[in-house]
């Protein structure tokens, strides 16, 4: 009896851990296609910001020598070619510190249109 209630347990687990990864939402970088008003009707005009395309990635590790981070560089790396966007990956060296001024550089620079950061210390970031 014992064994179909932990298999039930572990099932709804998977589950639930499998539902909370994919609640991100998309990550899809490009555009939504646009949409228009027929001929007969004026469309208003949008208030809100003109989305910026995204042309290059930067990735914030938690180290070069970390096996886990390193998985995630070949994942990010191989999304990125297939939208043709330029990633580069931030070494910190397990420093937080060095995290988040790597990370205030590129702010400051304007280079990169998006971040991917494995928080070395959530807190600080």
């Amino acid at each position: 009896m014992r064994k179909p209630v932990r298999l039930l347990i572990l099932v709804m687990l998977i589950a639930l851990v499998a539902a909370a990864c994919g609640a991100g939402g998309s990550s899809d970088t490009t555009a939504p296609e646009s949409t228009t008003a027929p001929e007969s009707t004026t469309a208003p005009e949008s208030t809100t910001a003109p989305e910026k395309e995204v042309k290059k990635v930067a990735f914030f590790g938690f180290s070069a020598a970390n096996g886990f981070a390193q998985a995630t560089w070949a994942g990010i790396q191989e999304g990125a070619a297939e939208l043709g966007v330029e990633v580069k990956f931030f070494d910190p060296n397990f420093d937080a510190n060095t995290q988040v001024s790597q990370i205030q550089d590129a702010i400051t620079s304007g280079d990169y249109q998006a971040f991917i950061i494995q928080a070395n210390d959530g807190n600080a970031v």
